[in-house]
């Protein structure tokens, strides 16, 4: 999944998102956006 979290940073860097397995970050900053993918969110 990429991920957009300039509306935090005021950078637009996309950012890879993934699974721990994978070594990617998880975590999700709110008031972010999804570019590219799916996942699914436990709240």
């Amino acid at each position: 999944m990429t991920y957009d979290e300039s509306s935090i940073t005021a950078e637009y860097d996309p950012i890879k998102k993934g699974q721990v397995q994978e070594n990617i970050d998880p975590f999700l900053i709110s008031d972010s956006m999804v570019i590219k993918g799916f996942a699914t969110m436990l709240v």
